[in-house]
């Protein structure tokens, strides 16, 4: 690992004791990170990460603040203190922040708000449901994506369909539901999942070859033909209809304002 990226973590580590409920970083957290610097060494982004963290350091001089974008998809930057959303605890992969087979740098914009944390002290309230509230309040996914629809399988026959969709009523509203499912049902890798979503748009003779792709994954590992092809033509329409939104970035949003 690169030396300046070992510094990195151990600012994060002595940024991590300091929480007298969660001192330490799990396993899940440490895998995280290991992948998160393999792909910034990958893809030779070390000097952007390092401006951003200094950027964020200016800006906590002067207040509080929060980074838009895909940036709220990186746990190093989580940990080192230039974000304030937890993209483990709101399933937003690396590779929508820094895509290893790409070539797109990744961006960092601060944003100086009133409220940026994320109010985690109440234990009682169904997080993902309270975002997807917000959301909607704020404009920034509409009412009527959460409708209930017939166009596709119930999400409850597939376990892992129903823990995806369950926050939005079994909907696809965010990327990263989008690329969980080309990932757990498709076998496609995040970052063949983001590529894919990257491309798609207006792009549609994609389709013949990655559906048969995701067709044989999700048969050899239990779905039934029929319900998978189902599910395939619902997610390529989630993505061609541009109304995705990026969770990671909605979270950054939402509580970022005055609430």
């Amino acid at each position: 690992m690169d030396k300046r990226l070992k510094e990195l973590w151990e600012r994060a580590v002595k940024r991590k004791a300091k929480n007298i409920m969660f001192p330490q970083f799990t396993k899940e957290e440490k895998i995280r990170f290991k992948r998160e610097a393999d792909i910034i060494e990958q893809t030779g982004t070390t000097e952007q990460i390092l401006s951003f963290i200094e950027q964020a350091d200016e800006a906590r001089k002067k207040g509080r603040f929060y980074a838009e974008g895909e940036a709220n998809c990186s746990f190093l930057l989580y940990a080192a203190g230039a974000t304030k959303v937890d993209p483990i605890f709101v399933r937003s992969p690396f590779e929508l922040f820094i895509n290893p087979l790409t070539e797109n740098k990744p961006a960092y914009n601060i944003v100086f708000a009133d409220k940026p944390e994320f109010p985690l002290e109440d234990d009682g309230m169904d997080y993902d449901k309270f975002i997807i509230k917000w959301a909607v309040k704020h404009g920034i996914i509409k009412k009527e994506q959460l409708k209930t629809s017939d166009f596709y399988p119930p999400a409850q026959n597939y376990q892992f369909v129903c823990e995806v969709l369950s926050e939005s009523n079994g909907n696809i509203v965010w990327y990263e539901q989008a690329i969980e499912l080309l990932c757990r049902i498709g076998g496609f890798t995040y970052a063949e999942a983001d590529l894919l979503r990257r491309e798609i748009k207006g792009n549609e003779c994609m389709f013949p070859e990655q559906r048969k792709r995701f067709l044989n994954h999700a048969v050899q590992t239990g779905y039934r033909w029929a319900d998978a092809d189902r599910y395939f033509h619902y997610i390529f329409q989630s993505l061609l209809s541009g109304n995705l939104k990026l969770k990671a970035h909605a979270v950054a949003t939402v509580f970022g304002r005055r609430v």
